[in-house]
């Protein structure tokens, strides 16, 4: 009887793979990482303070005062006269949003490119040339994105480091006084990270698609 032969996937195929595997974790994680960010921002942009103990957990406020000064009008919604945050506060939001719908489409792609022919009997239209193109614009999405996320995080951080200076707030929790330590709200480390994994993300996916074009 004829021997059988079982072909073995070459270093190359087995680097490809590796590849592969490494790049759906770091979005993975970027994703998770992405929607914990979302709501960072929401929390840094919202309108008011928020009492927990003995902290005020105040959002970022662009106003022309002093920051304790700012931070007494935010507490009594007298902030009328600070810019919109808005605008701002829609950036992080946008950019993972449209980063995370990016990246589920070019895996679909993926997918559908590497399931073309005799690998899976489907006839299409997506090939290795398409994937790749779709790569490249995922990059500059990804490399928008991280600069956002490392922008608003930075910003996040002079805010808290001000908020961190202002020691004349009093008020009581019922009928005890209490003296009032501010703090900045929304967890600023989350941005740092889900920047770093988004940063991440653009970088493999750059490999990847310099493998397909090979």
């Amino acid at each position: 009887m004829p021997s059988q032969q079982t072909s073995q996937p070459t270093p190359r195929r087995r680097c490809t793979s590796a590849m592969h595997v490494a790049t759906a974790l770091v979005y993975a994680i970027f994703i998770g990482l992405a929607i914990a960010s979302f709501a960072t921002s929401q929390a840094l942009f919202r309108s008011n303070c928020e009492v927990e103990g003995d902290a005020l957990y105040c959002p970022i406020h662009f106003c022309g005062f002093t920051s304790g000064t700012a931070t007494i009008q935010a507490i009594q919604g007298a902030d009328d006269g600070c810019f919109d945050k808005a605008i701002i506060g829609m950036l992080v939001p946008t950019a993972t949003v449209l980063s995370i719908v990016a990246i589920v489409t070019l895996s679909l792609f993926d997918v559908l490119a590497r399931c073309r022919g005799d690998a899976c009997g489907m006839s299409h239209a997506f090939n290795d040339g398409v994937v790749a193109g779709m790569s490249l614009a995922l990059v500059f999405l990804l490399f928008v994105t991280a600069l956002i996320l490392f922008g608003v995080a930075l910003l996040g951080d002079y805010f808290r480091d001000q908020y961190g200076q202002i020691t004349n707030i009093t008020g009581s929790v019922g009928s005890t006084p209490v003296d009032f330590r501010v703090e900045l709200s929304g967890n600023i480390p989350v941005l740092y990270a889900a920047g770093a994994f988004c940063l991440l993300a653009a970088l493999l996916t750059i490999v990847e698609s310099a493998l397909l074009c090979r």
